[in-house]
């Protein structure tokens, strides 16, 4: 049977420890709610795939896209990330341009959200970009893939962006 406490109307109860305090049970930190993340990025500069920003214009339009999906099973990077690449080129070719360069992504795996198999993951990837017009076909992958880490198993997409 649980024990219950009970609190005097005249004096209100104080918390055992300051709130966000590592002890604290609201604190992100506190071992009942520790979420594990894991975040990789295409690196400190920007990156443009070889020969395309040789082979284009002078005119650039900054383009930014923030992409939230729960994917479960496992999480592929390269999957998530080529579909929101996919996106800025659309965006890009709507505007006339043909092309990404000076690229850069950050990607944050947050979970697994439950304990219930098969786990469930947050990915939320931030993609940068400028578009513009260039001689050369654009290669649709993004860059620096060899720096994306994966959460091993058979990823489903949940959804992307609350839809």
């Amino acid at each position: 049977m649980p024990i219950r406490i009970r609190q005097s109307a005249s004096a209100p109860a104080k918390p055992s420890s300051p709130p966000g305090s590592p002890t604290s049970p609201s604190s992100p930190r506190s071992p009942r709610f520790k979420s594990h993340h894991m975040e990789s990025s295409s690196g400190e500069a920007p990156l443009s795939h070889p020969g395309i920003a040789q082979a284009s214009c002078e005119h650039r339009v900054p383009l930014k896209r923030l992409d939230v999906y729960m994917c479960q099973g496992g999480v592929n990077v390269a999957t998530l990330l080529r579909a929101t690449r996919g996106d800025l080129v659309e965006e890009a070719v709507e505007r006339g341009l043909s092309a990404l360069v000076d690229e850069q992504w950050t990607c944050i795996i947050s979970g697994p959200r439950s304990r219930s198999k098969p786990p469930t993951y947050r990915v939320q990837i931030v993609y940068k970009a400028n578009a513009t017009r260039s001689k050369l076909q654009d290669p649709l992958k993004p860059v620096a893939m060899e720096r994306t880490q994966n959460v091993p198993g058979l990823m489903t997409i949940l959804r992307r962006n609350d839809d």
